[in-house]
């Protein structure tokens, strides 16, 4: 990546932009999503918001599905080059 578009750590939130909001009750709150909409914060991380045996189930449907080659493929993202392949 670096090559291709140099400069990416000019690209990295630094200070408060950077900060990832934790909520440890469980609960969505408005004011942190406007934070995060607003780029007040780079991450919102609400621990407990699903139920984790639900989570593990559903990694695991996701695990199966991606090995029987579920039809998945990477988003497609806009550049100057048009639509390409993400990484993600």
């Amino acid at each position: 990546l670096e090559n291709n578009y140099g400069n990416l750590p000019s690209l990295i939130d630094q200070g408060p932009a950077a900060e990832t909001i934790v909520s440890t009750d469980g609960v969505l709150r408005p004011d942190h999503l406007a934070r995060l909409f607003r780029h007040e914060a780079t991450a919102l991380h609400v621990i407990n918001f699903f139920n984790r045996q639900s989570a593990v189930q559903l990694g695991e449907e996701l695990i199966k599905e991606a090995q029987r080659g579920g039809g998945s493929r990477n988003w497609k993202v806009s550049t100057s080059r048009g639509l390409e392949s993400s990484d993600v």
